[in-house]
């Protein structure tokens, strides 16, 4: 609840860009609990911030902010049309997520969801040549994309995340878990990003991973599979369908195909 009130002001405060401002955003993020990966590379700046002095740290953040305006700008011509209803969901939106605590998540502005779009290209094409020679490949997809929910799903638990059982023919896990036998890939359910974790230990370029998620969570889940080894490459989902954040029953979420096929490097895929 206070998080909600934080963030339902709508004015916009010019705050001072220092180191100790800096540090408190830092302190805020971390507090939230939402934004662990982006924590720990900010306190990486906050360092250098430190030991460069104060002059050089506003020289920095006042030149991103810059460079902030100007991808907003770029990046509302180019990607707007595949967000033009973000900010009318935001204005509908504005009371029925008040005081739940996927406040700040769902309520991400227009300009988010291009960074994370933006990001997850960049991060494809930096990591995309060792992803392609990683000796495993792994398929990692949201709950979202079940027939049925946890309660009648069967989905079998190991120490990678969960696996498809088959039980209904129409489920696209069991679709892309076919698709992955075709293609020489395995497939994971996850249900949360907390989820991915290493059970086993390997050598990083081994394992390379396909995250699959809503637009606004692919980034941070990127990066986390990067610190843990992994080579990361992102597939966003279609739609948004999760019962829990964005639809009063849920609905099941589905991915593009070729899209998936392109990112996995079929032809250099041994069938």
């Amino acid at each position: 609840m206070i998080e909600t009130s934080f963030f339902s002001i709508e004015d916009e405060k010019i705050i001072d860009s220092n180191i100790n401002n800096f540090g408190k955003l830092i302190g805020y993020l971390d507090a939230i609990g939402d934004f662990t990966e982006e924590v720990k590379r900010l306190k990486s700046w906050e360092k250098y911030f430190i030991t460069s002095g104060e002059e050089e740290a506003k020289k920095i953040i006042l030149s991103s902010l810059e460079i902030e305006d100007i991808f907003e700008n770029k990046a509302k011509i180019e990607l707007g049309p595949y967000t033009e209803n973000v900010d009318k969901f935001l204005i509908l939106a504005k009371e029925k997520y008040k005081n739940r605590e996927d406040y700040i998540t769902c309520r991400k502005k227009e300009v988010e969801y291009h960074l994370n779009m933006v990001g997850a290209e960049i991060m494809n094409k930096s990591y995309r040549k060792l992803f392609i020679k990683s000796k495993e490949k792994r398929l990692l997809l949201p709950s979202c994309m079940r027939a049925k929910d946890e309660n009648y799903c069967k989905a079998i638990k190991t120490k990678d995340g969960y696996i498809c059982a088959h039980c209904t023919k129409s489920c696209n896990i069991n679709r892309y878990d076919n698709l992955g036998k075709d293609y020489n890939f395995k497939v994971y359910i996850i249900p949360h990003e907390s989820d991915i974790t290493i059970k086993t230990k390997f050598q990083y370029g081994d394992i390379g991973i396909v995250g699959v998620a809503c637009v606004l969570n692919l980034i941070s889940g990127g990066l986390k599979a990067k610190r843990l080894g992994f080579v990361p490459q992102c597939v966003f989902l279609d739609y948004c369908g999760c019962k829990y954040h964005w639809h009063e029953r849920g609905i099941m979420t589905d991915i593009n195909e070729d899209k998936l096929l392109n990112t996995l490097g079929v032809d250099n895929i041994n069938i």
